[in-house]
């Protein structure tokens, strides 16, 4: 069933068109992911789909008492508020007869006169009849759901708790289309999870702008692409688009060729000969001048960033080394007795949830701040390159070339000079954007312009801190590229599961129960191990170890086949754990991760195989232990 329906669309904000006479339809129970590169409109058509842009002219149909809510990008709200009241104003003028009969209310306790007594029943019937006490209770229950606490301040909220209010705000009215413009931006993975689970559940039409892939993959129904002002639909999967594109952008590439080979070849017979035969090929010469406005107007596939890491001699074999860490504050301990070694060329993920420590974990590693306790040291030869992700280190009022480099046209990479425009021009800034404050820039901008800058200074140890925010998916994909390529060591804190997967080969996790551990492999590799590894194997082990000592000793009542199977089962585990143990020190080796993908999942599946044995043999065995 048709909830909505735009026809002949068009919006322009003075140059090429945003939107270019789209035709779309959203229908029921869909979940529609919105693609395109920064820039392309789609903010802009959630915006109009909501009611607060005109386009400049087409149709849009509804279906009657159709509701619509959307989740705006932006976590800043400059008014004050607690986080119930902030959700209630996604119940219209509910908030204001809520807010008006407290203030009534505080009223008569300062003084209980007629007049106080009468204002309070008018606000109150008002209220009751808005059905507002049952509204109420609404916005406590989804509060509640979101695992949220009312009574808190909202500016004094993290990014990702905000953007859980503000998704309930989105939601609470329970709207027949929501809209969502990264709904993932600064939510930690658990947290992302929580919401894909979220979405799944909820039973109207959902239409989201995101960049993160894995969540595309898991939600979209439906992908939409915005490229160029035109909308296409693909009724697939995010995987089966990225076939379907590819195959376009070939198909595209050849007849523009073919197209533009024919022009040239038109140009060449005009500037031969058309003066002495005009009047008998005046219709190939009009034929011509058709051809050439089709080229002018055809919007030509926007370029992508194009980066490159102007490395640094390499650093010595170990980079970093960490004893007995100890770091936190307001009595709250983020990291405890943490130790560990970093070689040169291993990628380290770090993972964890909000305010759980990470970028204090960066930090210290890297010597910008100091433990409570415990010692780094730094290895020899270490060129650092540090990415903020708050982007803090932009001068704001300063242009895009003066953040970029002070007082020179060109910047230095290796022993080449190269103009400043041109070089900004890599990163997708043209020579009029490069000009401008910062201020004005978006976030995906943002994020380039600092990458511009790091990547100009040559390193060997480069530190990402949520460097996947507001990049679009072909940015993304060449900065994953660029990293694979980087023979330094990367330490990455990222929320983008696909991103992990794809660069790192090692994961430090800030596990629940406030613990950091560390896995060999990719994050679908701690996935996997997690289970196992970080609360049976090795607590289990350890236990099992201290046990087996005092086992000859203890007489037991066991029948003669379990005394037998309890001897074979102590030989048994501790030829599983050198084997294990084996393992590890083979995948701990980034030397190793050269090998073929099919190899170093094998040995990854091979050891967590392994310690799942482990731990079912060690069960078993603490089984007849009791019975001893």
């Amino acid at each position: 069933m048709s909830l909505m329906r735009i026809s002949k669309l068009n919006l322009s904000f003075g140059g090429p068109s945003t939107l270019s006479c789209i035709d779309f339809q959203i229908d029921t129970k869909e979940r529609i992911g919105i693609l395109g590169r920064n820039g392309a409109g789609k903010s802009s058509l959630l915006k109009i789909l909501n009611g607060e842009i005109i386009p400049d002219g087409g149709t849009i149909s509804k279906k009657p008492n159709l509701s619509i809510s959307r989740l705006i990008q932006e976590t800043k709200y400059p008014e004050q508020g607690s986080v119930f009241e902030q959700v209630s104003k996604g119940l219209g003028d509910i908030p204001i007869l809520l807010s008006n009969f407290e203030r009534c209310a505080e009223k008569l306790k300062k003084n209980q006169n007629i007049s106080n007594i009468k204002l309070l029943n008018d606000a109150e019937r008002a209220f009751e009849m808005a059905g507002g006490w049952k509204i109420h209770n609404k916005i406590k229950k989804i509060i509640s759901k979101f695992g949220l606490d009312g009574d808190s301040e909202y500016p004094k909220l993290s990014g990702g708790i905000k953007r859980k209010v503000l998704l309930a705000k989105a939601m609470v009215s329970d709207p027949d289309i929501l809209l969502l413009d990264e709904p993932t931006n600064h939510l930690d993975i658990s947290t992302i999870e929580w919401l894909e689970n979220q979405i799944i559940e909820y039973h109207g039409t959902v239409l989201f702008i995101t960049h993160d892939r894995r969540f595309l993959e898991k939600l979209a129904t439906r992908i939409v692409e915005l490229d160029r002002g035109q909308l296409k639909s693909f009724d697939c999967s995010y995987q089966k688009y990225l076939q379907y594109k590819d195959s376009e952008i070939l198909s595209e590439s050849k007849k523009n060729s073919k197209f533009d080979k024919y022009l040239a070849q038109e140009e060449i017979w005009l500037r031969k000969g058309i003066k002495a035969r005009r009047t008998r090929n005046e219709g190939r010469l009009r034929a011509l001048e058709q051809l050439r406005i089709e080229r002018d107007a055809r919007r030509s596939r926007e370029k992508n960033a194009s980066f490159s890491i102007e490395e640094s001699s390499r650093s010595g074999r170990i980079v970093i080394e960490a004893k007995n860490l100890k770091s936190g504050f307001d009595g709250k301990m983020l990291i405890q007795n943490f130790s560990t070694k970093i070689l040169s060329g291993e990628r380290v993920g770090i993972i964890g949830h909000n305010g759980s420590g990470k970028s204090t974990l960066v930090k210290i590693l890297t010597k910008k701040d100091e433990p409570l306790s415990g010692q780094v040291c730094l290895g020899t030869n270490i060129k650092l390159a540090f990415f903020d992700q708050l982007k803090e280190s932009i001068n704001e009022e300063s242009t895009v070339i003066e953040n970029l480099q002070h007082g020179s046209d060109f910047v230095t990479m290796g022993n080449q000079k190269k103009h400043i425009i041109a070089y900004l021009n890599d990163f997708l800034f043209s020579a009029k954007r490069a000009q401008s404050p910062a201020k004005v820039l978006s976030g995906g901008e943002r994020s380039r312009l600092l990458l511009a800058r790091l990547f100009l200074q040559p390193f060997n140890l480069l530190v990402l801190d949520e460097p996947t925010n507001d990049l679009d998916l072909e940015t993304l994909d060449l900065l994953q590229d660029t990293l694979l390529k980087f023979k330094g060591t990367l330490l990455l804190i990222s929320h983008d599961r696909e991103f992990l997967d794809a660069v790192v080969t090692s994961i430090i996790s800030f596990d629940e129960d406030g613990t950091l551990r560390e896995s060999v492999g990719s994050y679908s590799d701690w996935m996997r191990q997690k289970p196992k590894i970080s609360q049976t194997v090795k607590g289990s082990s350890k236990k099992f170890k201290t046990q087996i000592r005092s086992y000859r000793k203890k007489n037991n009542n066991l029948t003669y086949r379990e005394k037998e199977e309890h001897k074979k089962l102590t030989d048994k585990i501790e030829m599983l754990e050198k084997e294990s143990a084996s393992l590890q020190k083979l995948l701990s080796d980034p030397l190793f991760f050269k090998n073929e993908k099919l190899i170093v999942n094998k040995t990854s599946e091979k050891l967590s195989e392994i310690n799942t044995a482990i731990e079912s043999l060690v069960e078993r065995w603490m089984e007849l232990e009791d019975r001893i």
